[in-house]
């Protein structure tokens, strides 16, 4: 009986393991759990591919039990996030980017009118109370930079 004609190349009949592995770009051990699991090693080299398409979804060395574990897995992290989300315990990244840029916006304007404030408290004052407006002004500054504000604020305090 002769040989139908194979358009993909030489026959495969006759490739090792090894070229077979090389073919799938897998490594040899993966090949022997795909050989386990029902791969054609003998067989041609459409029902290699058909059993690879049929398989081995998105040509990973997954197998479908596998994968439908790993979409679950990532489902219910998804859900333990959303969860996280509703209950103010996760905050998004650009939730944090405005938080902190308001509190260093506190800061700066602050420090640049510090000198002003300073001077207008000290008009009619005597040099030796300096001390405790500096003092009182930099706690003010302070307690503001630092007040809770958005999502950091306790959940009976948001409005």
């Amino acid at each position: 009986m002769e040989e139908q004609p194979n358009f993909f190349g030489p026959s495969c009949n006759n490739w090792t393991l090894e070229e077979q592995a090389d073919l799938f770009d897998i490594s040899l051990s993966g090949l022997n759990k795909w050989i386990g699991e029902g791969f054609p090693a003998k067989g041609s080299l459409k029902e290699k591919i058909r059993w690879v398409r049929e398989n081995r979804p998105l040509a990973s060395d997954n197998t479908l039990t596998e994968a439908r574990r790993m979409k679950i897995e990532v489902e219910t992290q998804l859900r333990r996030f959303d969860l996280l989300i509703k209950t103010g315990e996760l905050i998004q990244r650009s939730e944090v980017v405005n938080l902190f840029t308001d509190r260093v916006m506190i800061m700066r304007s602050g420090l640049i009118n510090f000198h002003r404030v300073i001077e207008a408290k000290m008009m009619g004052r005597d040099f030796s109370e300096l001390g405790g407006i500096v003092k009182a002004e930099g706690k003010s500054l302070l307690e503001r930079y630092s007040r809770r504000s958005g999502p950091l604020l306790p959940k009976d305090e948001k409005k």
